[in-house]
């Protein structure tokens, strides 16, 4: 192929098939590019039609009972497939895979309204332990407690919490009471040697 002068040919390819010359030291917006995720890679704008394997987010946020803010930043943690749709007279909504939802759903933590009568929160686990938080993760982690993460919803929607065994709780609590009941007699028994000590000599 003969070479021609003045002539750079075009061979970085763009948005929408777009072709641009490929400069070093040029640099073009990321969106000639890159098609935004979700947008078709032909045009880089959104859909024109709903997918068949697609849900709202507001069916998605019924299905994880949460709030769509809460749903759509869900969906985007867990890496959820989604395209934007233009429907005609309304902004771009997103459509998510409706399998992918399901199975996040089922692998999820169980939903509650309320803390269950069986159960406490962390906060009352240790105000009975007299223990930080520190402490209350070293018993989970040595399995002499057990800790039970839920989503808890509310009306401003679901965000997790951790709860304990009520009986659990109060079992070790009553265990660690007796230790320390021991320790303070241990302690007075040595105090009352060293002052009787002091007196002999």
């Amino acid at each position: 192929m003969a070479v021609k002068p003045n002539y750079i040919p075009r061979t970085l390819i763009g948005v929408g098939g777009v072709r641009l010359y490929n400069i070093p030291g040029v640099t073009y917006p990321d969106e000639m590019l890159h098609t935004k995720r979700g947008t078709s890679r032909s045009s880089g704008q959104p859909f024109r039609k709903v997918p068949a394997w697609g849900i709202s987010t507001a069916a998605a946020a019924e299905m994880l009972g949460s709030s769509c803010s809460s749903a759509r930043s869900v969906l985007h943690r867990h890496k959820v497939g989604f395209r934007r749709v233009a429907v005609e007279g309304a902004p771009p909504c997103l459509y998510w895979r409706r399998e992918q939802v399901e199975a996040l759903v089922k692998q999820r933590e169980p939903a509650v309204r309320q803390c269950p009568k069986r159960m406490m929160d962390s906060e009352t686990a240790r105000s009975l332990l007299g223990v930080g938080r520190s402490t209350l993760y070293r018993y989970v982690r040595k399995k002499l407690l057990r800790e039970y993460r839920v989503r808890l919803v509310t009306e401003k929607g679901a965000r997790l919490k951790t709860y304990y065994l009520r009986a659990e709780v109060l079992k070790l609590a009553a265990r660690i009471r007796a230790i320390r009941a021991r320790e303070r007699e241990l302690r007075e028994l040595l105090q009352q040697r060293a002052t009787i000590s002091q007196s002999e000599i």
